[in-house]
């Protein structure tokens, strides 16, 4: 790399810049602590405000590092210094903080955040998610974006492809460019590999931080710069919108101007120390911040406080660590290495080329082996539809002769509670069950589950009947063990099975008067966020009115299963929190059967005879509340 004027004096390390780095971070901590947690977990009450757009912390870091990497560049002899500076800057810290949180979810386990030893074990690359392996913390993946960047300008420093540099930004934008306009254009165009390895979907971001260095250090031309502006932000507009250019603008002015030490604000001291310990601070906020701010709002504090609670421990925890391992293994590593270097006058012949080649070996392994897992997993999604009992043989009465308009039929949808997977009881009552538009008179196990033993479905009817004499009631039950919400509203076999029940339904014109949704238990082990779950309920809500069933979705509060841990009650605190504008969407928060102690259940998640009992109650209760109706299915 030549130099065209004198750069502007600067300390080793630019305190603007690390500024930024703060404001990145903190970013990052506020989009977590306020949306992020509420799409997760549910606020026990409703913020009055929160920090949607934090998340764009991570895009103000990636600018940084594309205006950091040249420095880094100049200050390595050698392709191994470059590579063993940036080893000694990321992976003890990102190893200590790995550990740590892992640890901590396994002691306060939050549902679907747990991991296991393997897992940990194919955290500690940072690019395990590309081979299949879930984060220990959702806030790692911006980690091998980062890795992938090093990889790629240590290979093209390594070719000289870096001693003009101007080439090199301008080509790739190009490239990210029209990426982005293909994928627009048509999406999922371009693969998921080449985006993800090639560095074309942010690319961009480190390319406007490349630009800044070549500003600072007077490298740029004013055709140059114009040219990487407009293909960087044609590509960031391409990919996610005008709001989006104004952030890459500002980002880019931000960090020229703080490399120039004309932005005051970001020298602050405050900030200043944020911005120092922003790395472990990123590495630690989540998972710990979760934890504490979960149980604090379960103890009963107000949202905004344990929010501001979980900012100080996490910003305390962050200098521990900066203090106990960062510093102490940059300083001992980057000595030994030192040593170790200055006994060499001189990079040996071919060091840069093999260099090279190492980068792009790995570029391509993490490319094709990502590909690979990736349709391993297809293969693995596409598993057929889990059995469901049909007509028992033995079985052949029908049910007695009604009109359409006098049989008042009950749809019931879920997983295992509604299932029949309960104890199997002494005796069973015969009710009549619909399946495939027919009507028939069975006991348990019921058609359309999962289950072999007993449903409390078999009680609740027949005490519907005495409750309303002379109403012929049937049921008709999709049930099955082990499902989230997401697999019945999402394209796949038990969509296609729903589907196909009611259009059966309609086409018999049998009048609905409820939805009964049983479900939520493998939601909540499998974390579900809130959001989420709030979302496919009202999929599932317009799913039924496509079908004409409009009658009452009715939703049970069960949650209990096992051992739930810690943030288990996510599912709960969405329905209670948005409870009123749902009954406006006839969707109605029905009965707790979370109320149902171990002592009616068989296992600590499915229910035993009493248990069974009990959640019939509960439905006979809650449903006497509601006035059935919705019109006939069909019309």
């Amino acid at each position: 790399m030549t130099s065209r004027g004198k750069a502007p004096a600067s300390g080793p390390r630019l305190e603007q810049v690390d500024g930024l780095r703060a404001v990145a971070a903190l970013s990052v901590v506020g989009f977590h602590f306020t949306t992020r947690y509420e799409q997760v977990f549910a606020h026990t009450r409703p913020l009055e405000a929160d920090f949607a757009l934090g998340y764009l912390g991570v895009n103000l870091f990636f600018v940084i590092s594309g205006f950091v990497i040249f420095m880094t560049i100049e200050a390595a002899k050698s392709p191994q210094d470059f590579a063993f500076s940036r080893f000694s800057r990321l992976f003890p810290t990102y190893w200590t903080a790995v550990l740590l949180t892992w640890l901590l979810t396994l002691a306060w386990p939050i549902p679907g955040n747990v991991r296991g030893w393997p897992e940990m074990l194919a955290n500690l690359g940072m690019v395990h998610e590309g081979f299949g392996f879930k984060s220990v913390d959702g806030a790692y993946w911006s980690l091998e974006v980062e890795l992938v960047y090093y990889l790629w300008m240590l290979a093209l420093w390594s070719l000289g492809g870096l001693r003009r540099p101007q080439l090199v930004i301008l080509s790739w934008l190009g490239l990210a460019l029209v990426a982005a306009a293909a994928n627009a254009l048509r999406p999922a165009s371009v693969p998921h590999a080449l985006m993800h390895y090639g560095l074309l979907r942010w690319i961009p971001w480190f390319g406007l931080g490349m630009l800044a260095y070549l500003a600072y250090r007077r490298r740029v031309s004013a055709p140059f710069s114009a040219t990487a502006l407009a293909l960087a932000l044609g590509a960031i507009a391409c990919q996610t919108g005008l709001r989006d250019v104004a952030v890459g603008i500002g980002a880019c002015l931000a960090v020229w101007l703080a490399s120039r030490g004309v932005l005051p604000v970001a020298g602050w001291r405050p900030l200043v120390f944020v911005g120092a310990i922003s790395y472990p601070l990123y590495l630690l906020h989540e998972q710990f911040g979760w934890l504490l701010m979960l149980r604090l709002q379960q103890g009963g504090m107000a949202p905004w406080m344990s929010i501001a609670a979980a900012l100080v421990f996490c910003i305390v925890a962050a200098w521990l660590l900066h203090a106990a391992v960062e510093i102490p293994a940059m300083r001992r590593l980057r000595g030994w290495w030192k040593q170790r270097a200055g006994a060499v006058a001189s990079p040996a012949p071919g060091a840069f080329r093999r260099a090279a080649m190492a980068s792009f070996a790995v570029l391509f392994t993490l490319a094709v082996g990502s590909k690979a897992v990736a349709r391993l997993q297809a293969v693995g999604r596409a598993q057929p539809l889990a059995a469901v009992n049909d007509w028992p043989q033995a079985t052949e009465r029908e049910c007695p002769q009604v009109t359409a308009s006098e049989r008042r039929v009950l749809v019931v949808l879920g997983q295992s509670n509604a299932a029949s997977h309960a104890e199997a009881a002494l005796a069973q009552n015969e009710i009549p069950v619909i399946r495939h538009g027919r009507c028939r008179m069975v006991t348990d196990p019921l058609p359309g589950t999962s289950g072999r033993g007993a449903s409390l479905w078999t009680e609740l009817l027949p005490r519907l009947e005495s409750e309303h004499p002379g109403r012929a009631e049937a049921l008709l039950p999709l049930a099955i063990g082990d499902t989230s919400i997401g697999q019945w509203v999402a394209p796949g076999p038990i969509r296609e099975m729903l589907d196909a029940e009611l259009a059966a339904l309609a086409a018999e014109r049998d009048r609905v008067d409820f939805v009964l949704w049983q479900q939520g238990e493998a939601d909540m082990l499998r974390g579900t966020e809130a959001a989420d779950y709030l979302r496919d309920l009202r999929s599932l809500r317009q799913l039924l009115d496509k079908a004409g069933v409009f009658a009452p979705l009715v939703v049970a509060r069960s949650t209990r299963c096992f051992a739930p841990g810690l943030g288990a009650g996510s599912v709960r605190r969405v329905l209670a929190r948005h409870e009123t504008t749902l009954r406006r969407e006839r969707i109605v928060v029905g009965p707790d059967l979370d109320s149902i102690g171990d002592e009616g259940r068989s296992d600590g998640c499915h229910f035993n005879e009493s248990g069974r009992r009990k959640a019939a109650a509960l439905w006979l209760q809650s449903l006497a509340t509601l006035p059935p109706g919705g019109g006939r299915s069909g019309g």
